[in-house]
């Protein structure tokens, strides 16, 4: 393979994240320049505050015109700059790059991929939890309903007995009222003597009872003591 000269990278903050950014900022003259075949960081160097990187187009001989161009127009609020890379880039460059970087977009998806389930997983967790909350406050309200039905309930039972009681006392004073109407009202009935039928004076016995009936006249004579002649008298 023919080598080729890659773009150097110098002055890259040294930020987490920092192959991203500066690829959105590449990408920026994408419709001048192409499309990035790759652009590869050198190793983290947490004790520096910039470190470099190794950048190709997929149509190499644009890189004079982008270093060109890049080194004009910057990177905003950054002290990048690019050159030639002096030393071409080797078959085993290119072998490496194409063995690390499909192992770690792999990775990157899978870690993508765990994080979704993950967060699906989390939402489905917070949804049981609302849920579990809603049922449990169902059941405090139907306690509490339940309570307040049975409080209810004695309620009515005892104003149910009071009102038996109402009535037994109420009935009590209807009949002592109706007594004593009934014996005002016997009191205040006006007594009349009625006459009987008269009955004949029975002369053959000895005398009358008290219930046989004697006309006034008989009883206005005087007594005499001479028996009389259907007596044995003379």
């Amino acid at each position: 393979m023919q080598a080729e000269h890659d773009i150097m990278v110098h002055g890259i903050p040294n930020v987490p994240d920092a192959n991203a950014i500066l690829r959105q900022e590449l990408d920026v003259h994408k419709n001048k320049l192409g499309p990035i075949k790759w652009l590869r960081m050198g190793p983290n160097r947490g004790f520096h505050k910039t470190n470099y990187a190794f950048l190709r187009y997929e149509d190499a001989s644009v890189h004079e015109e982008a270093v060109t161009l890049l080194n004009r127009v910057g990177i905003p609020r950054t002290s990048i700059w690019f050159e030639i890379n002096p030393r071409p880039t080797t078959t085993d460059h290119h072998r490496q790059e194409e063995s690390v970087t499909p192992r770690v977009s792999g990775l990157i998806d899978e870690l993508r991929e765990e994080k979704r389930k993950l967060e699906q997983k989390t939402k489905e967790l917070e949804q049981q939890r609302r849920e579990a909350d809603a049922a449990k406050q169902q059941a405090s309200n139907a306690r509490s309903e339940l309570t307040e039905n049975r409080r209810l309930m004695s309620d009515l039972h005892d104003r149910v007995n009071q009102l038996e009681v109402s009535k037994h006392q109420l009935q009590a004073q209807l009949n002592n009222s109706r007594d004593l109407v009934r014996d005002l009202l016997a009191e205040q009935e006006p007594r009349t003597w009625t006459p009987q039928s008269r009955r004949p004076l029975n002369l053959s016995g000895p005398s009358t009872t008290t219930n046989e009936f004697v006309s006034v006249q008989l009883l206005a004579r005087p007594t005499t003591n001479k028996n009389h002649r259907f007596n044995g008298g003379p």
